[in-house]
């Protein structure tokens, strides 16, 4: 026993020493990647990854550097000195640990007096050389910990995988294997369908796998593209191994926050790395802006897979979103003229630190002190590692949780930037309400970067006392980007007190960009008195301006202001004619009808898909012959739309023949809706093209619709029909005939 805990002494000294390198390997990268602002997505991300990779290599590195770099050791004064040999000047004095090991290995028990000379016979180390021993166990414990939670993870990913179906749908196996051509994949990836997830992720370090949500296939093309286009650069980046690897490197470091705030920031730009990738590929960035939005919007829970990658996580979208839109963003892909310079200079700054030790004058200096100098050092040691410690909810403080805000507090007044920077992102990812006062008196701080992540933060935790201070930043902030922040924040509030403010600056800023978030940001408070700031808005020269106004007006159902917004359906922007049929069906202004029916013909298909379900939205029977046209529409998602409409509408008794003729689409879910509609409709005359439908060779979808739409349609047939399917093999199909049967009776 002895023996086991002299070890574990023995080894506090060495991994206080890795600690020390880590944290400093870890702010030579944050001050790398604060240089590269201007850089790519994908450059800081690799300079995130080696990084990350780094904090493994440098004990490696360590023992195997046949050279040494002294540098001086700080250690408490006024210690005791110990005694030195004449030939030992020079190396570390013995001090308790020593001792203890010495002693252990001499299979005697020892005890550490206080003048630092072991005394032999005592069972146990002394409480300060045990110190060190139970720094080894806190930390192995919460190492533990964090690995059964990754470990867990694991397993739940796989489950998902194993509950889900391979993707039937040929068009996205097609462009699965199209699109992974184009991004350069060698690697075959596997398409899965899941209906337990809102968001698609991507899975498997040796196999990839794509997981789509079910609801995938009733996205339009464009959206299916871009998210398949995201989730292949993931896959061809390897992000799925540096994700691991952070994932381990918290669990194995998790006493230093600069490892938590330095795999978020990875997430991060691993994320915009893949926007760039997709808005390289041909991507509208407000297109693919709206598409992020919606898929984050339909999400309905905040998990996220932890060693999967998922497309859209609610932290620290926001800024990724500022990211897509911004004109000025280095969208570049990583090649190897960048990578092999930032490759070099990390590897020659890792190096660096890993051949440091302490310096043989500081070691002379301090040889009296040997014994008292090694517990100050342990102790400081866990006083700077447990000041921020790892997220609540992954495994338990070893620090007061008021310490550790404290000290963080603390750190938003030091002198240096990244510093400031570094303790407000940890902050942020600790989602501390209680320091928002602290945070809004930063937020005038002379650094730009650091008000920026002061702003963002402020976005991610809403408080309405940052209010005020977040209006002022808006109005003088002399950074666009902190402005636009600041009003983004703002809306992520939602407190209509903050709207005259939002119009005052509205009215006053000069930069697109900015004007949009205050406009978005207005939009979310919902408030009616941003009516008349978005008519004003709907003149503005920037199109997305004009978008956000119009959503903005739809959502306040200001139906005075639709003669203005009928105008903008023939905007020459496609998002804002799309916007404007939508607040339009919105609002159900049936003034808006005709226009609305002559926009039909837009050449953009989203717009289309709009204005049909702004026609279905008024279920007005003057919209069936421009929703009869749309049936015939070359665009899927249109078609889709406009038979659901057309379904929709009350008090048709006769089936448009054009419905009638889609059963036979080429399009599983445009047949599925045809068949409802005529289930709502009730023709009898159109029994006998639904009857050959039930029957197998059908795909299960549609001869389930089939089988609903004759029961409610009825007729002399209907019973003899469903007799006959109560013989079918697949018992899907005879519980609905069981039912039908039920139900005509």
């Amino acid at each position: 026993m002895q023996a086991y805990f002299a070890a574990l002494s023995g080894a506090a000294p060495i991994a206080a020493e890795l600690a020390i390198k880590g944290a400093l390997w870890l702010v030579a990268i944050f001050m790398l990647t604060s240089v590269m602002r201007g850089a790519s997505a994908a450059a800081r991300h690799l300079v995130w990854s080696l990084g990350v990779l780094g904090l493994f290599a440098l004990p490696l590195l360590s023992t195997r550097i046949p050279w040494r770099i002294a540098v001086p050791l700080a250690v408490a004064p006024n210690a005791p000195r110990a005694q030195q040999d004449d030939n030992t000047a020079g190396a570390p004095p013995a001090n308790k640990i020593d001792a203890a090991q010495e002693a252990a290995q001499a299979n005697v028990p020892t005890r550490t007096t206080l003048g630092g000379t072991p005394s032999v016979g005592d069972p146990l180390p002394s409480a300060p050389s045990r110190l060190p021993m139970l720094l080894i166990i806190v930390w192995s414990a919460g190492v533990a910990v964090l690995l059964v939670r990754l470990a867990r993870s694991i397993v739940s990913v796989n489950r998902i995988i194993a509950k889900a179906e391979p993707c039937d749908d040929e068009s996205l196996v097609a462009q699965v294997y199209a699109l992974g051509k184009r991004i350069g994949l060698k690697q075959p990836v596997e398409l899965l369908e899941a209906g337990n997830i809102t968001i698609p992720f991507t899975a498997g370090i040796t196999r990839p796998v794509i997981v789509l949500p079910s609801v995938t296939r009733e996205w339009s093309a464009e959206k299916q593209e871009a998210v398949l286009l995201h989730e292949l650069a993931h896959i061809a980046r390897h992000d799925l191994w540096t994700s691991l690897a952070a994932h381990v490197a918290c669990a194995v470091h998790w006493l230093n926050p600069l490892v938590w705030v330095a795999a978020r920031r990875l997430r991060i730009e691993g994320e915009r790395a893949c926007d760039d990738a997709v808005l390289r590929f041909g991507t509208r960035a407000s297109d693919y802006a709206d598409q992020l939005l919606q898929v984050v919007r339909d999400t309905k829970i905040r998990w996220a897979p932890t060693v999967a990658v998922a497309m859209a996580r609610k932290s620290a979208f926001e800024g990724r979103l500022l990211a897509i839109l911004s004109p000025e963003t280095n969208r570049g892909r990583l090649t190897m003229r960048i990578a092999t310079p930032v490759a070099v200079g990390v590897s020659l700054i890792a190096l660096t630190i890993a051949a440091m030790r302490p310096g043989a004058a500081v070691a002379e200096e301090n040889a009296s002190s040997a014994n008292a100098a090694d517990s100050l050092a342990v102790q400081d040691t866990l006083k700077s590692s447990s000041s921020t410690t790892a997220p609540a909810r992954d495994v338990q403080d070893t620090a007061p949780r008021g310490a550790v805000l404290r000290s963080l507090v603390s750190a938003l007044k030091d002198n240096d930037e990244g510093v400031r920077l570094a303790a407000v992102e940890a902050i942020s990812s600790r989602s501390e309400r209680s320091v928002v006062p602290d945070l809004i008196a930063i937020l005038d701080d002379p650094s730009v970067p650091v008000r920026r992540a002061v702003a963002q933060t402020l976005s991610q935790m809403p408080d309405p006392r940052a209010i005020a201070a977040l209006l002022q930043a808006l109005r003088t902030d002399t950074d666009a980007e902190v402005r636009a922040l600041a009003a983004e924040a703002l809306g992520h509030i939602d407190d209509a007190s903050a709207a005259p403010g939002l119009i005052a600056a509205l009215r006053a800023e000069r930069v697109a960009p900015v004007r949009r978030k205050i406009v978005g940001a207005l939009a979310e408070l919902e408030s009616p008195s941003a009516a008349g700031a978005f008519a004003d808005a709907l003149r503005d020269d920037d199109a997305e301006v004009r978008a956000y106004a119009i959503y903005g007006l739809g959502n306040i159902h200001a139906k005075s202001s639709a003669p203005q917004i009928i105008p903008l359906l023939r905007d020459p922007n496609s998002d804002v004619r799309g916007k404007a049929a939508w607040a339009l069906g919105e609002m159900k202004v049936i003034d808006a009808l005709d226009e609305l029916m002559a926009a039909l013909g837009d050449r953009d298909p989203d717009v289309r898909q709009n204005i049909v379900n702004a026609l279905a939205s008024m279920e007005d029977q003057r919209a069936v012959p421009a929703l009869v046209r749309a049936i015939a529409d070359d665009n899927v998602d249109v078609r889709r739309e406009a038979v659901n409409a057309l379904g929709n509408i009350d008090g048709l008794n006769k089936a448009p023949r054009e419905l009638v003729a889609v059963l036979s689409d080429a399009d599983v879910q445009v047949r599925e809706s045809a068949l409802q509609a005529l289930a709502h409709i009730k023709d009898p005359t159109t029994a006998s093209v639904v009857i050959p439908l039930t029957r197998s060779g059908q795909p299960l979808a549609v001869r389930g619709a089939a089988i609903e739409a004759l029961t409610e349609i009825g007729g002399s047939q209907v019973e003899a029909v469903l007799l006959e399917l109560m013989k079918d093999s697949d018992p899907k199909i005879r519980r609905l005939a069981a039912q039908g049967l039920g139900r005509d009776g």
